[in-house]
């Protein structure tokens, strides 16, 4: 993925919300409720330039915020069973900047002409997850 400026990145990160087709019946059926008001639950995806899953934790409630789902997870847990020196994800701002995960600038930090720049180029190639994960749900 060199061509995108992005040196050492081996995949693009997201999660998305897998509807359920009716209330679970559980203890906690809230739980199971996000923010785009249906019932499910989280799939984190990673994928590599070409829009191929190489990695994928399935199971936590709609409702978890990606990066809770994520803490979750042995690529977070045990990164250097999945890393080799220097590789990392690129993620978007739903996730924490660390050596594994790069994010945009967001908020504040966005200032200057380099930071817009450094943003959109990230923006336009993670963009494949995107697409991924309209694919696997079209």
């Amino acid at each position: 993925m060199r061509r995108s400026g992005f040196r050492g990145c081996v995949g693009f990160i997201d999660g998305t919300g897998i509807p359920l087709h009716q209330k679970p019946h559980t203890k906690d059926p809230e739980t199971w409720f996000c923010y785009k008001k249906f019932y499910g639950f989280n799939a984190l995806l990673v994928c590599d330039d070409k829009r191929r899953i190489i990695y994928y934790h399935i199971g936590s409630v709609a409702s978890n915020h990606d990066s809770t789902v994520f803490k979750r997870t042995h690529l977070y847990k045990q990164p250097e069973r999945f890393f080799s020196k220097g590789e990392y994800l690129l993620a978007d701002s739903g996730f924490a900047l660390t050596k594994r995960m790069v994010t945009p600038y967001s908020g504040r930090s966005i200032v200057g002409p380099m930071k817009i720049k450094y943003n959109l180029n990230l923006t336009s190639t993670r963009v494949v997850s995107e697409q991924m994960n309209s694919i696997l749900k079209g």
